[in-house]
């Protein structure tokens, strides 16, 4: 019986391996937190977030995506122009403070694509959005998700993208739209950040804000029920 569960199961990666690149990518919301959702201690595995986003990896994988195209939170670039990183080989940002040291000899092997860069310009243009190619560092916001998902030498492109420097969301929406036509050219994107992310109010309270489960409530909705 053993050995007819381990055929099965190979069958069934054999076919995932072989099955074709979908038609049109998908869209993906990453939560990243800080650098210590690299510890395995902290964030094992074989449970919660660490076995999560290590699913999530395998499924990605799996997709086999042209690239990957991913907007960081912690790229804010101009309240009117998107910034794309079109470095081919790019360095980390440590873009955080206080955590062991560790954490600042991280490394994220990975290939990025002057080509993509080029066609995220291009593709934002012509819907009149102002977009520039640039050299910048992948920030943590990137990097410490990628790796905990397992994409380090993924064998695909990673593009790193910025967002708006401004909280206006009918902008984002529609650099969102814009971006859409890059899905069916084997392009998945991915958004990473967190739901709330308020420090200021994070530090020595006692109990969550009334806001952050009401927001995350209204999210679920959104993400659940609108069609």
């Amino acid at each position: 019986m053993s050995t007819d569960i381990t055929s099965t199961q190979d069958l069934q990666q054999q076919q995932r391996q072989q099955a074709p690149r979908p038609s049109r990518m998908p869209v993906l919301f990453l939560s990243h937190g800080g650098p210590n959702l690299l510890s395995d201690e902290e964030y094992p595995l074989d449970r919660g977030v660490g076995k999560g986003l290590r699913e999530i990896g395998t499924y990605i994988r799996n997709l086999k995506p042209r690239a990957i195209l991913i907007a960081s939170a912690h790229w804010q670039a101009e309240p009117e122009v998107i910034h794309v990183n079109q470095q081919q080989i790019t360095p980390l940002i440590y873009d955080f403070y206080g955590f062991p040291d560790e954490y600042y000899s991280q490394t994220f092997n990975h290939v990025g694509s002057p080509e993509l860069a080029r066609q995220v310009v291009e593709t934002l243009g012509r819907d009149g959005i102002m977009a520039r190619a640039v050299n910048r560092g992948m920030d943590h916001g990137a990097w410490v998700v990628l790796k905990k998902a397992g994409l380090e030498n993924a064998g695909f492109p990673i593009v790193e993208m910025s967002i708006f420097r401004s909280d206006d969301m009918q902008r984002h929406i529609d650099l969102g739209r814009a971006l859409a036509s890059l899905r069916e050219q084997g392009v998945l994107i991915i958004g990473s950040g967190m739901a709330v992310h308020n420090l200021r109010d994070m530090w020595g309270i006692s109990q969550v804000p009334d806001y952050v489960p009401a927001f995350d409530k209204h999210l679920d909705e959104i993400v659940l029920h609108t069609r």
